[in-house]
């Protein structure tokens, strides 16, 4: 009686929809560091807020790893080597 029923439900109702990743997933996957716009990092280290860090990119002032950095670029905190007009950023900054 079970299997008739199965049956009779269209295809469409007993099909599974894939579970969403959970964050736990991504953190297994990329580790601790997530990749974050030069924007955020640049604002929480006190440099600049967001939207003075976009100048600052856009004025080619920012460099990761060496290499000029564009808008829209990302960065890992604390692995990527990051310059403001020649500084090196320095070590994660302290929370209050």
């Amino acid at each position: 009686m079970d299997g008739e029923a199965v049956r009779s439900v269209p295809l469409y109702y007993r099909q599974t929809v894939a579970p969403i990743p959970e964050k736990r997933f991504f953190e297994d996957y990329l580790g601790d560091k997530m990749e974050e716009r030069l924007q955020k990092i640049l604002s929480r280290y006190g440099v600049a807020s967001r939207r003075k860090a976009e100048e600052l990119i856009s004025e080619r002032r920012v460099r990761v790893n060496g290499n000029t950095a564009s808008l829209g670029d990302t960065a890992v905190d604390g692995e990527d080597v990051i310059e403001v007009d020649g500084v090196r950023l320095k070590k994660e900054p302290e929370r209050l």
